[in-house]
């Protein structure tokens, strides 16, 4: 084994841990299947989200900020970054409380359970 080959980064799916090998997958963080649910998931909340608030729902997902802690509950940081809300699908101790992305991505991650890995 050549010592000066630096071995390839695995990418694995967000949503199913597979493991990711096309370009445009691996930009997104999931895989083109797992894509498709979760833009399903996101047309059926389309009713009572703005489209702002599923792409920022989006982007904390992709991210990795949506963080189960136990019980259907979830801790997800503020959009500053100073604080931490915990979040249901549900409730939402943020200041908006009512609909709020926080929210939305919450929902999204319970209408598409992930795998554990």
């Amino acid at each position: 084994m050549d010592q000066h080959t630096a071995p390839e980064t695995e990418h694995r799916c967000m949503r199913c841990g597979r493991i990711m090998t096309n370009k445009y997958s691996i930009r997104r963080s999931y895989g083109r299947g797992c894509q498709e649910i979760l833009r399903e998931a996101a047309r059926k909340l389309a009713a009572i989200y703005t489209r702002a608030q599923i792409m920022k729902a989006a982007t904390a997902l992709r991210e990795g900020k949506v963080r189960f802690i136990g019980d259907g509950r979830y801790a997800m940081p503020s959009s500053n970054g100073r604080d931490v809300y915990t979040v249901t699908a549900y409730t939402c101790d943020c200041p908006s409380r009512v609909r709020c992305y926080h929210r939305c991505a919450v929902n999204v991650r319970e209408m598409t359970p992930l795998h554990k890995h």
